[in-house]
């Protein structure tokens, strides 16, 4: 269990871009833009995700970005608007649930929850969604579904994320691990909120990078859970 008494990061205070020199990719063909909104149940079986994963993961070899079904252009917007609707959310967790502003936080992955305090009583719950993690090490964004450290708490959702990588042919949804900084993470991190439908996420730090979660399920907790 990670818990704290100092201020948490909800979003980073630069404006998140699309850098050119960190998205070169070959294009082998031109489709409209994916569908973004995360709704409805995807329609792609798991021995067909894994079957195209492998059959892409082939080309990553070749190409860390290897797109074929996004432009350069069209993977800038889905950033530029998954970040945007993550600051709207954060925003709105913030008016509602007065996020950001309590003495204290804590979260405990292998039960999914995270909730804030003031005077040691909880107030706010919500449920954690692993995203990935930043390393400053090496210099890399590493998927949740791909680190084994996190193979007792991890959670099913992000999963969708990287169908919709796989549908698409997104290789930075899909690559398990390739070179990034923290931008690069808060980028990952606004897709999955859009596609995932979260209202707000965090990250947290560490002496070697940061870990990034989304929120789900904000609640404020009844005096009967609050002394749970």
């Amino acid at each position: 269990m990670l818990n704290a008494t100092a201020e948490i990061e909800f979003f980073p205070g630069a404006e998140t871009g699309c850098p050119a020199e960190n998205w070169k990719r070959t294009a082998e063909s031109f489709s409209p833009p994916p569908d973004c909104s995360g709704r409805g149940e995807s329609q792609v079986s798991k021995s067909a995700v894994s079957s195209n994963a492998a059959a892409i993961e082939s080309q990553l070899k070749v190409n860390p970005f290897y797109i074929s079904h996004m432009s350069e252009a069209e993977f800038c917007q889905l950033v530029s608007d998954a970040t945007e609707y993550l600051r709207a959310r954060i925003a709105r967790a913030r008016e509602e649930f007065g996020i950001g502003g309590f003495e204290r936080y804590d979260y405990d992955l292998p039960t999914n929850r995270f909730w804030w305090s003031n005077g040691g009583v909880p107030q706010v719950e919500a449920r954690i969604i692993i995203v990935g993690s930043i390393s400053t090490t090496s210099n890399t964004w590493l998927w949740s579904w791909a680190n084994s450290h996190f193979k007792d708490v991890f959670t099913p959702d992000i999963e969708r994320v990287r169908e919709y990588g796989v549908q698409h042919r997104i290789a930075p949804l899909i690559n398990p691990q390739w070179p990034a900084d923290e931008a690069d993470g808060w980028e990952m991190t606004s897709i999955s909120a859009r596609l995932l439908e979260s209202e707000a996420a965090y990250r947290s730090p560490s002496p070697n990078g940061a870990l990034f979660l989304l929120l789900n399920d904000l609640k404020r907790l009844t005096p009967n859970e609050r002394s749970a």
